[in-house]
């Protein structure tokens, strides 16, 4: 945990410091080997809008990284797990590749149209997701 092991004076260089860093962990994900696909795995946060509507993104410490920075603007794609009740099979879990207007979810337009069912949900795989990011970009 970087909040835990660094030992920073000031509290707004604490925080400006977590902003700084989270840029450049996706900076540096970039000067990676082409054939790698990086996957960052957040918890979410639920807040609300301007209108008061619950909107999920991921969860950040700091309003550096929520207002400026932005963690899911630095990634091309986002994707949210969701737990989905069914009436045939309990709880089904499923990853929401679509923006659904309550998320921060975004994929680049057509990415997982041959895997994505009317809801905007595919199976929660991360194979699959790998091998859709891989075969999109060639």
């Amino acid at each position: 945990m970087y909040v835990l092991t660094t030992h920073i004076e000031y509290q707004v260089d604490k925080f400006n410091d977590i902003g700084f860093q989270t840029w450049k962990l996706s900076k540096q994900t970039k000067a990676l080997r082409d054939d790698l696909v990086v996957v960052l795995m957040t918890h979410v946060d639920t807040e609300e809008d301007e209108m008061g509507a619950p909107r999920v993104r991921a969860k950040t410490l700091g309003k550096l990284i929520n207002k400026i920075v932005t963690l899911e603007g630095l990634f091309t794609s986002v994707i949210l797990s969701k737990a989905i009740n069914t009436s045939s099979n309990g709880v089904v879990y499923k990853f929401l590749v679509k923006n659904d207007g309550a998320s921060t979810v975004k994929t680049p337009m057509g990415m997982f149209d041959d895997v994505m069912d009317e809801g905007g949900f595919i199976d929660n795989d991360l194979e699959l997701v790998r091998n859709t990011i891989i075969n999109y970009y060639k």
